[in-house]
């Protein structure tokens, strides 16, 4: 009865750490979002995004919209990714405005007969904001009206 009693505790015990390191492993290959979107340069007609990107991506498709994300445009319209780096420099786009623009995770596959297929996971992307600098003639003139040791003022 004893040896019984042993036996179905290490059966228990064994069941149990199964469960646990199969949780963990599932937990482990979780995918992840995309994260933290920021504008890292702008220009006139042009503006970048860098952003961190999801485990396991091969790439993004990237999108932008000029009124507040009631509509997306997505910057290319093939299948494949448009970028492969967690980062995307828009061009084309109108001065001195405000854009909403997504991020979207893509993941490739290979299936025989077919070649790569690629899956976007919209579940798992990121939207931020972007602004493009204004005209110069928006800016008029600057000068300096007056100045301390510690303070410029301008009008």
């Amino acid at each position: 009865m004893e040896k019984k009693r042993v036996f179905s505790k290490s059966l228990i015990l064994l069941a149990i750490t199964s469960i646990m390191l199969f949780a963990m492993s599932i937990t482990s290959m979780a995918a992840t979002n995309v994260t933290n979107i920021r504008q890292t340069e702008a220009g006139q007609n042009s503006a970048k995004i860098e952003f961190n990107g999801a485990d396991g991506a091969s790439g993004y498709y990237i999108y932008y919209s000029s009124n507040n994300g009631a509509k997306w445009t997505r910057v290319d319209d093939d299948k494949y990714p448009d970028s492969y780096k967690p980062e995307y420099t828009y061009t084309g786009l109108s001065v001195g405005c405000t854009y909403k623009v997504k991020a979207v995770p893509v993941y490739e596959t290979y299936v025989s007969g077919t070649g790569y297929v690629y899956n976007a996971n919209v579940n798992l992307a990121a939207t931020g904001e972007i602004v493009t600098a204004p005209s110069s003639d928006a800016l008029g003139t600057v000068k300096q009206i007056g100045a301390t040791y510690n303070s410029v003022t301008i009008q």
